[in-house]
């Protein structure tokens, strides 16, 4: 019975129903604890008690119930270790002691218990190792010391311990390395070392070890490729090989060679697109595209295609804002919600702004600073956008509207604002309270930002029609007031 309800939990667990799941996991564990009381030499009681533990320490952490868990994996521990300390000879009692940290360190990882953390993975990293040196010839402990290594990495690198953490990684990559040059049909084993190129190649690129991240980066794709290539279906296959083109894509951007780095990112944008399109609700796939569209997006504003960066930009933007609805608890999904908006703001500002009039494209600056505005109207900047687009295309009084939110959120604005109200006051007839904006512009300028070539431009824009010509030149430049458009 206990062993029907485990399965029972974990088929439950699988297909979403976690509150089901964790009754079933109850169930088996109150008939394990009083299994293994009543026989305590019957050590598989145990194993499998703790194997509960450690089931339902997963299933409450990905629920939120993170002190519950921390209890479940504590439990588990306590038992692998006892079944250790009396079997010292037994890998499997080992294996589960390894597992469990692996998850336990993930948990305490999320509650910022962060040396207690680097503990346990160091533990699971010793019985790793000595797995390894008792049974060189077993390829599947060196996977999961291969494993261990790459989380260690993880951990070293959140920790800004950056050259640690290289070597963790590099550790991890060989023996991925290995692994799959002796095991060529072992898919699973290709697959790992795609997703160890993706990390590595990112640490060496952070790292300034840019030659040999990109060597990482190319045998990567040329490994997920082929998975792909042979096992078309695989989606987990996809998606490695566009986390992979997409951190290429970075490198190749960071190097100066802007058409490569565009082709790779329009490479793992099309795998995203497919991904979702095949499974429209895994939140994964969904998150990575919001970031591949992001890189991309700032691949084609640097090339000066503002039309389809603007696309990307809202694309990417759609898919986090649903899935920070969907999920409140994932800080991460609002965290690039909030970065894209950012890109979308420095957008518009510049087609509303651009020197060049050519350049700029007031009306699709409007929409794309009323779509920031709508997802954080908070952030006074957006609003200062929002404004100043609003002046280009004629709506002085909204115009107004926009800048008196900025200001009031900011408590106090800047020449930015203040130039664009002149503007607009003059604009709808109001001389004196134009006059008066621009002269608070002029101060705020010369006291906070007298050399900024931008506010001197705003500066030359608003000061004809108030009858304005003794204008400075900045940084030894004349400057030309711009005709009223």
């Amino acid at each position: 019975m206990a062993v029907i309800s485990h399965e029972l939990g974990r088929l439950l667990q699988s297909t979403g129903r976690l509150q089901e799941a964790e009754e079933a996991f109850r169930r088996s564990r109150e008939i394990y604890e009083k299994l293994a009381v009543e026989f305590p030499t019957v050590i598989r009681h145990r194993v499998e008690l703790a194997t509960n533990y450690s089931t339902q320490g997963i299933s409450l952490m990905n629920t939120g119930r993170l002190a519950e868990a921390e209890d479940a994996f504590r439990r588990a521990m306590e038992i692998n270790e006892k079944l250790i300390s009396e079997n010292p000879s037994v890998p499997r009692y080992r294996m589960g002691l390894v597992m469990t940290s692996s998850w336990f360190a993930s948990l305490l990882n999320k509650t910022k218990q962060l040396d207690e953390q680097e503990k346990v993975a160091r533990r699971a990293l010793e019985i790793q190792e000595q797995l390894v040196s008792e049974f060189p010839a077993v390829a599947f402990y060196r996977h999961g010391l291969g494993v261990m290594y790459n989380n260690m990495g993880f951990m070293l690198n959140e920790a800004n311990r950056l050259d640690e953490a290289v070597d963790a990684y590099r550790r991890s990559y060989e023996i991925g390395e290995k692994l799959a040059a002796e095991n060529p049909s072992m898919v699973s084993y290709q697959a790992s070392l795609g997703v160890l190129s993706a990390n590595f190649g990112k640490l060496l690129n952070q790292t300034n070890q840019v030659g040999e991240a990109e060597e990482v980066y190319r045998q990567g794709l040329e490994v997920m490729e082929k998975l792909v290539s042979e096992n078309p279906s695989v989606a987990y296959y996809r998606d490695i090989l566009g986390s992979v083109h997409s951190n290429l894509g970075l490198l190749l951007k960071q190097t100066g060679r802007p058409q490569d780095a565009e082709e790779a990112f329009r490479q793992s944008v099309a795998i995203g697109e497919k991904l979702i399109d095949e499974n429209p609700s895994n939140d994964t796939y969904q998150a990575r595209q919001a970031v591949h569209l992001k890189r991309l997006g700032s691949m084609l504003e640097e090339a000066d295609k503002p039309e389809e960066a603007a696309e990307c930009y809202l694309g990417g933007l759609k898919l986090c804002e649903k899935l920070a609805g969907d999920f409140p608890n994932v800080p991460v999904y609002q965290e690039i919600a909030v970065n894209i908006r950012k890109d979308i703001d420095r957008l518009a500002w510049y087609l509303a702004t651009c020197a060049d009039p050519n350049c700029r494209d007031p009306v699709q600056a409007v929409e794309l600073a009323e779509r920031t505005v709508e997802g954080a109207p908070e952030e006074a900047s957006f609003w200062t956008t929002l404004g100043v687009a609003r002046y280009r295309t004629g709506r002085w009084q909204d115009a107004i509207e926009a800048l008196q939110k900025s200001m009031e959120l900011s408590s106090g604005g800047s020449s930015s604002e203040f130039f664009f109200l002149a503007m607009a006051n003059w604009q709808l007839g109001h001389q004196d309270e134009a006059r008066r904006w621009y002269d608070q512009a002029v101060n705020w300028m010369e006291q906070n930002q007298p050399n900024n070539d931008e506010l001197g431009r705003f500066r030359a824009e608003a000061a004809p029609p108030l009858g304005i010509s003794d204008l400075p030149t900045p940084n030894g430049k004349e400057v030309v007031p711009v005709e009223k458009e």
